[in-house]
Formats: C-alpha cells, structure tokens, sequence
C-alpha cells in the first residue's frame, strides 16, 4: 500500500489542523536549579527541552565570528584603498609637476608646494573616508532588512564607535601617505623638474 503526504507550508497561523501531533510548550521555572531540572526530566527519546538563552548565545557566538572575519576584511579593503589613492596621487602628481615646478620658478616656497600636495591628498582621505561610511551604513541597512525579512530576526544596522574607529584610523594612514608625494615633489629640484616634463 502506497501512502502519500501533502507538504504543508510552517508558519502562522500555528493551529492543530494544519499542524497535527506537534506538541509544544513553553515552561517558566521559579529557579535556573527548577529550569534545568525540567530540562532533564524532557530530554527523552520522545521530546525534547532546550534554552532558548543557549540557542541564542551560539547564534551570537557565531556571529560574533563573522563579524570578526568583516573586520579583517575591511581592514585588508581599508589598506588596498590606501594604496590605490596614493598610487593615484603619484601619479596625478607626475602629471602635475610642471606645474608646480613652474610655480617653485616663479617664487613660490618649497612649503607652499608640500603644503598644497599634502592638503589635496588629506582632502580626498577625508572626504573618501565620510563617503565610505555612508555608503556603507546604507549598505547594511539594505541587507539588514532583507536579512530580518528573510529570517523574521529584527537586525538594526547602525554606526558605532568600531565604524568610527576604522574611519578615524584609515584617515590618520592617509593623512601619513599623503607626506609621500608631498615630499617627492618638494625635494625635486626646480630645473630637474621643467626638464623632466
């Protein structure tokens, strides 16, 4: 004899005639020595009693994982953003120095030309550094929603003194990379520099 089974849907509304024979309960012991005594008492071959603070405590362990792996690859994103910008400055910088040679000529100080390199790299670290945290927070804002309702979990995405910690930091390492280019240009010599161009 062949039986068949129709698939049912889980989910509310959570009543006998959609869900025959799943019996449950939840039990709210006086003391933790009661609660793990009624755990023991039903964990049996028939049924089951867990903790719903120990399911949690995994969940959170596990999270806490993942977060630490972001992290670390943010920090790895952080320092190949780093090294993209100051690529580009030198760059942009070798396109530039007839330029700034052409002002050394004309007068200007050697400060003003690490000053005015230096400000234009700290200028694109900060505002980069302010982009990148918005767009990140609106990036797991979307997937903090899509998350919760996938999951039904309730996940709130917001910034924190981490977020502004690594925000803080990777402008402070720009801030010191931006000394790079200002250097190379401010000890190139004057002569040197309208040749070269």
């Amino acid at each position: 004899m062949i039986t068949t089974t129709r698939s049912v849907k889980l989910g509310p509304p959570f009543d006998g005639v959609d869900l025959p024979g799943v019996p449950a309960m939840v039990v709210h012991p006086k003391s933790i020595a009661g609660a793990y005594g009624i755990r023991s008492s039903y964990r049996t071959d028939h049924s089951t009693a867990f903790f719903p603070a120990e399911v949690l405590i995994e969940m959170y362990q596990m999270l806490g994982n993942a977060g630490t792996v972001m992290r670390w690859m943010a920090l790895g994103t952080q320092a190949l953003v780093v090294a993209a910008i100051l690529a580009a400055v030198l760059a942009l910088m070798q396109i530039y120095r007839k330029q700034f040679a052409v002002l050394r000529a004309l007068g200007a100080p050697r400060s003003y030309i690490f000053g005015s390199i230096w400000l234009y790299v700290a200028i694109l670290v900060v505002f980069g550094a302010a982009i990148g945290l918005a767009l990140g927070w609106g990036v797991a804002q979307a997937v903090s929603q899509v998350f919760t309702a996938e999951t039904g979990m309730a996940m709130a995405a917001t910034i924190g003194r981490p977020e502004l910690g690594l925000a803080a930091g990777f402008v402070i390492i720009g801030f010191a990379l931006a000394l790079v280019p200002a250097f190379m240009l401010y000890r190139k010599p004057v002569v040197e520099a309208l040749r070269g161009s």
